[in-house]
Order: C-alpha cells, then structure tokens, then sequence
C-alpha cells in the first residue's frame, strides 16, 4: 500500500553487452495500435547506433520464434525506412497464445540475446512466463518491452503511445457524424470508439471535440428506457435543436442488451476464451430507431464505426515524439544488462518497470465519481444515466 519507486530509463554509464555480440529480436503482439512500426523502426535505428549489426523482426507475435511457415526476418535500413509512415505493424501481429518451451528454445537455438516486445496485456502475460524459462535456462538475454493499448487503460503509466492518434482520429468521425447529423430531420450522429472495458478514449473524444451531447461508456450503466432513460434524453435534444451526436465506447450499455443480460457473451468467445462483444452500435442504432417509428416519429441514425480506422492510422506527432523515447529507453534498458521490465511513462519520466507490476496491476478505468467524468456531464448536459433505476 506504500509508494512505489521505479528505475528511471536512460543510458548507463557502462553496457552489459558488446554491441558485435548482441543478436536482437523485435517482436509485435497483440492487436493493432497507432505507431507499432514507429516503434520498430526506432528500436532498430538505437541498436544500430550502439553498433549492433544483427538485428531480426518476429512475425506475427512470439509464435514466429518457431514457427516455420513466417521464420524472423533479418531487419535493414531499407527495410525499415519508410515504415514509420505506414499504420499497421509491418511484421504482422497476432492473439494467439504462444508455447513458452518451443518460444525459449528457439531463442536459445537462434543464440538471441535481445528481445524487444511491443504488446497488450496477453503479450506480457507471455513475456513473463518467457522470462521465468529463459532465468531457469541461465540464459543471457535481455527481454524489455514496450506496453500499448489503444484503449489507454494501461496500470501505473501516465499513458499508453498512440492515444493522442486514436482520439485524434475519433474526432474526426465525430465531425463527420455531427455533418451528417446535422443535415437530417432528427438526425442522430452515433459514433463507435474503442473502448471494451474502459471509455477513455471515448471521454477524451468528447472533451476534445466539444461537440457530443452523449457519451456511453463501460464504466457507466447505461438505460434506454424510462422518463430519465437515454431514448427519452435523445428525444429532449431532438425537440431542443433537431439533432444530436453519440459517442459509444466498444464495451458500453452491454447490459442493456437483452442476450448479454442474460450470458449469451459466455457462447460467444473464441478459442482464446476472450469475451466476444456485440455491435453495441448497431443495437443502439436498432433500439433508437424502433423506439421513434413506434411513436410515429422521424428519425435518421447515421451510424459510423471508426475502430479500425482509429487502430491502423500512423501516429500523429505528439504520439512519434514519445514513441522514440520509449523505444530509445528499451534498447538502453537491454544494453545495461536489465530484463524483464515495460517501459513507460510515469511523472512524466520514462521509468523501467518490472513486468510482474504490469502483468498483477488492474486497467486503469474511468472514475464516474471524478472529475473528468463531472467534465464530461456538464459538457454534454446529459442525465447520469449510472444513478437512473431500471424502474424509472
């Protein structure tokens, strides 16, 4: 319960490894993120300022260590040149659940000795338990990471790198939702953002463009129905200027749709046991529309869904400045001799922080008693639907 210090990242006096000797290993994993390349190219351009000459990118995840239909690719300065302005990750990434034996003993067999990894929650799970084999073998790699999440609800960071992207580009759909919106008799803009079990983007979406009059997120029980529900809010506004724009996080108003209710989600999830999400968007685009026809009303839902825009698009400046820090501080961390650690954000410094923190700390989600959420009723007007009873 005490505070918690972290190693700051940065350069050491002496390195623990001669750059000749160094065989490194970029690794992407997970789903897609604004600045996965970025980030490679970065990393790539620090080992080769130290004087490392073998450097290789691992396709799709850590199962490209051993798997022989996509073996690693030996990376080059073309290879790497124009990378950083493309979206997606150019070594390919990937959810699968990874063998750590078959992943250790290839690194072993490949004489590895750096392994940098860009990825999610399940890319550190991995990392951890690879981290524990390669300590059992007495083998001398580094293994640093970088964490990301477009849903920028990573624990102890002050932020996760492509936020400012993924907000950048909701607010764009934002503006085009409201166009449309605003060019329909009651025209609804409806506007899906990522977000499955925490809203900040869609927060962040809303402050920033200062034109939502709904926000929906996972945090916040959302009700339709009622006196105080979101289908009567949206009528009010209807009747107060003719038209309305909703930002709805991937997560949000999940109870309000009867098969989730009830569990349906459970028979829904793939071979990695993740819960599957429905369309909230199309159901809140659906449930909007019957509620107005069968009143006799007019309505025009245009539904926009930007997700995959958001997570493809390359980073915008603010994300590349931190995004070569970042990757500048992982290649320091390695060379130094440190392993098993994120790096990330914290007090505005970049620190070096043990992947067992990381893997054992909650997501970070959005406070409905705080003050950004207080921000974010007072922009909109809308009622807080969390505290309206399913009786109302």
């Amino acid at each position: 319960g005490g505070e918690v210090e972290y190693l700051c990242a940065g350069p050491r006096e002496r390195i623990a490894y001669h750059p000749k000797a160094v065989k490194a290993a970029i690794v992407t994993s997970g789903g897609l993120c604004p600045g996965m390349n970025n980030l490679i190219r970065e990393i790539y351009t620090m080992l080769r300022t130290y004087g490392c000459d073998e450097v290789y990118g691992v396709r799709f995840g850590f199962r490209g260590f051993y798997k022989n239909d996509f073996p690693p690719i030996r990376l080059t300065d073309d290879f790497v040149d124009q990378v950083h302005h493309k979206g997606g990750s150019v070594l390919g990434a990937s959810r699968h659940v990874t063998d750590t034996l078959a992943t250790a003993d290839a690194i072993e067999r490949g004489g590895f000795t750096h392994i940098y990894f860009i990825g999610s929650d399940l890319a550190q799970v991995i990392a951890s338990k690879l981290l524990v084999e390669i300590r059992r073998r007495k083998l001398k790699v580094a293994l640093c990471g970088i964490p990301k999440t477009v849903d920028n609800d990573l624990a102890i960071v002050d932020k996760s790198f492509g936020g400012e992207t993924a907000v950048e580009n909701a607010i764009k759909a934002v503006k085009s939702a409201r166009v449309e919106a605003k060019s329909a008799i009651n025209g609804v803009g409806l506007v899906k953002v990522p977000g499955k079990r925490c809203g900040h983007v869609a927060v962040n979406t809303a402050l920033g463009s200062q034109e939502v009059d709904f926000v929906l997120i996972p945090e916040a029980r959302v009700e339709l129905d009622g006196s105080q529900g979101l289908l009567q809010a949206v009528k009010d506004r209807l009747k107060q200027k003719g038209y309305c724009v909703i930002v709805v996080s991937e997560g949000a108003a999940m109870d309000a749709m009867p098969a989730v209710a009830k569990g349906a989600e459970v028979a829904g999830k793939g071979k990695k046991g993740k819960r599957a999400f429905p369309d909230v968007g199309e159901f809140l685009k659906r449930r909007i529309t019957e509620h107005f026809t069968a009143a006799g009303g007019q309505i025009n839902v245009k539904y926009i869904d930007p997700c995959s825009m958001i997570r493809t698009h390359p980073p915008v400046a603010k994300d590349n400045l931190d995004i070569s820090h970042l990757a500048q501080s992982a290649v320091h961390a390695a060379f130094a001799g440190y392993s098993g650690v994120g790096i990330g954000n914290v007090n505005l410094h970049n620190v070096m922080i043990p992947l067992l923190d990381m893997v054992s700390s909650p997501k970070v989600k959005v406070d409905t008693e705080g003050h950004v959420w207080e921000e974010v009723l007072d922009l909109t007007g809308q009622p807080d639907f969390i505290n309206v009873s399913r009786s109302s």
